[in-house]
């Protein structure tokens, strides 16, 4: 059936500009290899100035929130700077609306700490808010990332609703919201 078919992403009109889709999966990319790299100030380049980086709660742990270019860049140089690590992301699934988007990504994210030799595995997900931001282009205005699994410790997962902030009736309708599944 045509309704159960995926949108076709080289079709022109809403979410179909190949050209936004690829700049949008190469900020992915910077996103990854700047925290790799300890590139704190790189890091916090590919959000807008005014952007925010989420983590969720997760057993003991409670839910923190960096926002703005410089809490963002302390935030990485802080946590980069006692574990080495490595992101391996999924290609989002991304919704395009002008110059607004949002991407679904799953990740895992390996890393061991300097001090003690720890080693940790985090599989999860982002919900990753984009913005249009004139020459810089398309930056992260807010990711919300939610462990799913932490070493052996199952979280479940986490809905659209949940991750975007939204209730019930504001959540966006399946075919506009990236999917999980």
């Amino acid at each position: 059936m045509a309704g159960d078919r995926a949108p076709d992403p080289t079709a022109p009109g809403p979410g179909g500009d190949v050209a936004d889709r690829l700049a949008l999966l190469q900020l992915e990319a910077e996103y990854a290899r700047t925290w790799d790299l300890r590139d704190a100030d790189g890091w916090a380049g590919v959000f807008t100035a005014d952007g925010a980086f989420e983590l969720g709660a997760v057993g003991e742990k409670p839910a923190l929130r960096f926002a703005g270019t410089a809490a963002l860049a302390d935030f990485c140089r802080r946590a980069t700077g006692r574990y080495d690590g490595i992101h391996l992301l999924s290609p989002p699934s991304l919704t395009i609306d002008g110059d607004t988007a949002r991407g679904w990504v799953h990740f895992q994210y390996f890393d061991r700490d300097r001090k003690t030799g720890a080693r940790r595995q985090v599989v999860g997900v982002y919900a990753v808010t984009y913005r249009r931001t004139g020459p810089a282009g398309w930056r992260m205005h807010l990711r919300r990332e939610q462990a799913v699994m932490e070493d052996d410790v199952f979280a479940g997962f986490p809905t659209a609703e949940l991750m975007w902030g939204l209730g019930p009736d504001e959540a966006p309708r399946p075919d506009e919201a990236p999917r999980p599944d």
